[in-house]
């Protein structure tokens, strides 16, 4: 059955099927996930400075 979507939706389920292509995707945010619930992971703020650091290896 053929529906219409707003040009916002159909880039957002192009993206969508674009991730989802990529092996082991899930399975990787299955693990983030976890993480995160622990306690895990880094603030946004920790993110901007990784990402101007030149992105080096986090422990």
């Amino acid at each position: 059955m053929p529906y219409l979507t707003s040009a916002e939706q159909m880039r957002e389920l192009e993206d969508t099927a674009f991730w989802l292509t990529y092996p082991g995707l899930l399975d990787s945010l299955s693990v983030s996930e976890a993480e995160i619930s622990s306690g895990g992971g880094m603030t946004t703020e920790q993110v901007r400075t990784w990402v101007q650091t030149g992105m080096p290896d986090v422990d």
